[in-house]
């Protein structure tokens, strides 16, 4: 069982969907339901514990406010407004005969297995264990994806109430949640669009919908939702490039949601748009309300053009009301279940941070490899076990030229002396190329994973970045960026962008696998550096 306890006495109504207002000890604000609150933690232990899951360890969450008498809290037994609590029972004051019964219900006679099971859960392992496929299609459908923490949930309600309380007002509002890579921007933008689209509260349908510049997450979101029975027409419509508002007219959106706003660009060409078209300001003209979802450190080309500042300067021109909000910042970790301890890892490695870290008794797989053979070796066999979602990734250096996009013969690696050699990724705009099991034998560059998640990644740096025994600093070469490189602009942009997106870019890589990522640094000299380095 597991029981929220909350000490209130007294609740008021919230804006937000879900909440409620209460002084909860550190002055009035909103609070999730006590209720929502069990569900939630109840939800993140079966499906990410592995032992709760694997061994159907069943959790049954409730909430008791012992301080509370049945007048103070009608409020939080509101089924209707509150629907969750079904499923997660609230207890008041005068409810203690049926907390009893309910615990009854469920708390068996203890033996002795269970001290062990406590221990089990306590110390199992933590991955995710639903599809993700599952997941999308229930948030479309206004359901969760899973359990949020405390920042995911208040950016869905918050997007939702601001949505809600704009069309009543038809006044404009621009919205900005900021979070690092794995930090849950693309859950919240996901559920917001499905609680807009099917919402619960009784309120009515907004229009709304998902744009991101990057093409491979729009493919692979529809490849899920059409095996999952929905119409083509209906994804196309939901899932938008920045290119297809370039017609648009005013305010023919309620909600517009941007994932991956440091990716937007300003212009694009061609498909009848003119080079006078500015693509983000036709975003803020067609929504009433539009919601960015940023991270400047994962820019990796000159292109990627959106700052906070940039979109307070548009929202500006657009008399939009900016909400900036601190708790609008997604901190925790969701996608890597190595969590902040390998973060912290890569953010000093890459010179982002000169915070103390350990990798030490990390539940996550990490190594840094000494052949490019072993690389492979490792996620070629994890493809072939129940890790298909594991892929190859690289930073486009010179060496490593895209000469297989014109002649499919050739390779774009070669490593003679070990007898390995790899093409990148093929780009199929129909499909997403990382769910094309053709593909698992290939490196994929940057463009192709960003805001997408693997099981494993094995990545390869390059020339790009090496390690210099004499000064002990890590040093980034921009000059080693691919010649055939239209895409980033590293080699030809000024050497401190350069530098930047060199990091950028690898940070990215390096943070995209859920259970484990494996390295193969081309400098001798890099690859010892990250050797001491992991043994921290």
């Amino acid at each position: 069982m597991l029981i929220e306890l909350k000490q209130w006495s007294t609740v008021e109504p919230s804006n937000l969907e879900d909440y409620v207002f209460v002084d909860g000890g550190d002055g009035p604000d909103d609070y999730w339901h006590p209720s929502y609150q069990a569900l939630n933690y109840a939800n993140i232990m079966r499906n990410f514990n592995v032992y709760v899951y694997e061994h159907k360890v069943g959790i049954e969450p409730c909430s008791y406010l012992h301080n509370m008498d049945k007048m103070n809290g009608q409020l939080l037994k509101d089924s209707r407004r509150y629907v969750a609590i079904d499923e997660s029972p609230v207890f008041l004051k005068d409810d203690i005969l049926k907390l009893r019964e309910f615990v009854h219900k469920y708390v068996r006679t203890p033996d002795r297995r269970s001290n062990d099971l406590l221990y089990e859960i306590d110390n199992s392992e933590v991955r995710p264990s639903a599809e993700f496929g599952k997941m999308l299609n229930d948030a479309i459908e206004g359901n969760p994806f899973f359990g949020f923490d405390r920042e995911q949930s208040f950016a869905v309600s918050k997007i939702v109430a601001e949505v809600n309380e704009a069309v009543k007002t038809g006044s404009r509002r621009t919205i900005i949640v900021r979070g690092a890579a794995g930090t849950g921007k693309s859950i919240v933008a996901i559920n917001a669009l499905g609680r807009l689209l099917n919402p619960k509260d009784g309120s009515s349908q907004k229009n709304a919908c998902y744009v991101t510049a990057n093409y491979s997450p729009r493919t692979y979101y529809g490849d899920i939702l059409v095996n999952g029975d929905m119409k083509k027409s209906k994804i196309k419509f939901l899932f938008k490039s920045p290119a297809a508002f370039a017609r648009c007219s005013d305010k023919d959106y309620h909600c517009i949601l941007v994932d991956e706003a440091h990716r937007m660009f300003r212009w694009k060409f061609g498909l009848g748009i003119g080079k006078d078209v500015d693509l983000i300001d036709k975003i803020f003209a067609a929504s009433l309300v539009n919601v960015f979802f940023i991270d400047q450190d994962q820019a990796i080309t000159i292109d990627d053009y959106l700052t906070p500042e940039l979109i307070k300067d548009y929202a500006a021109k657009y008399g939009s009301t900016v909400i900036d909000d601190d708790r609008l910042t997604l901190t925790s970790q969701f996608r890597c279940i190595g969590g902040e301890q390998y973060l912290d890892f890569v953010d000093h490695f890459l010179g982002f941070s000169n915070a103390l870290f350990s990798l030490k008794g990390i539940h996550y797989k990490f190594k840094v490899c000494n052949s490019v053979k072993e690389l492979v070796d490792i996620i070629s066999k994890r493809n072939r076990g129940p890790d298909k979602g594991s892929r190859l990734l690289a930073g486009y250096t010179k060496d490593h030229d895209w000469v297989s996009h014109k002649h499919p013969e050739q390779y774009d690696f070669s490593y003679p002396e070990e007898g390995v050699y790899l093409r990148w990724n093929k780009i199929d705009k129909k499909r997403a190329a990382l769910e094309d099991v053709d593909q698992a034998d290939r490196v994929f560059y940057v463009n192709m994973v960003q805001g997408m998640e693997l099981e494993y990644a094995g990545v390869i740096i390059g020339k790009d970045v090496t390690y210099n025994e004499k000064t002990g600093k890590v040093e980034f070469h921009p000059e080693e960026n691919a010649h055939t490189d239209k895409f980033s602009h590293i080699r030809t942009a000024p050497r401190d962008i350069g530098i930047r997106l060199i990091r950028n870019t690898y940070r990215v890589l390096l943070t995209r696998a859920v259970k484990g990522t494996y390295i193969f640094a081309e400098d001798p000299g890099l690859e010892k550096y990250l050797l001491a380095l992991s043994k921290n």
